[in-house]
């Protein structure tokens, strides 16, 4: 389970390409110039955010991946609008408009909800002299553990048994056996 919660303050148009603060808090998106669209209300200077999310991530023992992800956007801005004001009318003498400003209160707020599933595919290929004596495409991510019997030659018959581990992230440990002895350990990607 993860949660966060944060606050921050934007900046003043170019300043909002510029960040101070982490792109993520605990996998919950930061990296915005504005929660309100700026086609809307045009660029805000100084708006507040406040961001509150929590996830629960799953593991499967099929290397399957789930997760559920709830999060609350909301951001206020305050601004003025410029406006004219207008003062009589004509025949009287100017000036009868006078510039001024009208008071604008922005309060957006957005919620969401993420859900997602991850499956990791592969193909496990066994080759004996560049021919592939055995090839399995695995819809599950491979085993921790998996051992493979081959009968291997003609003249002569060997029996290979190939004891595979998978490493935790990248990589396999393999250990060849040639008629149960020990012929080779190899570790790679």
């Amino acid at each position: 389970m993860r949660a966060a919660y944060t606050r921050s303050l934007g900046g003043v148009s170019f300043d909002q390409s510029f960040r101070l603060e982490p792109t993520q808090v605990a996998g919950f998106n930061q990296a915005f110039r504005s929660i309100i669209s700026e086609s809307v209300v045009g660029s805000l200077a100084g708006p507040t955010y406040q961001v509150w999310g929590s996830g629960l991530d799953f593991k499967f023992p099929t290397r399957s991946y789930l997760t559920l992800q709830g999060q609350h956007q909301s951001c206020d801005a305050n601004q003025d609008i410029g406006a004219f004001y207008l003062q009589g009318a004509p025949p009287q003498p100017l000036p009868w408009a006078f510039p001024g400003n009208v008071p604008e209160q922005l309060r957006y707020q957005e919620t969401s909800f993420l859900a997602s599933f991850n499956q990791l595919l592969g193909t496990s290929v066994i080759k004996l002299n560049d021919q592939v004596v055995k090839k399995q495409t695995r819809w599950f991510s491979e085993p921790v553990h998996q051992t493979h019997f081959i009968e291997a030659g003609t003249a002569e018959r060997w029996q290979v048994k190939i004891e595979k581990e998978r490493k935790l992230l990248f990589g396999q440990r393999c250990r060849v056996f040639l008629n149960q002895q020990l012929a080779g350990f190899y570790e790679g990607v």
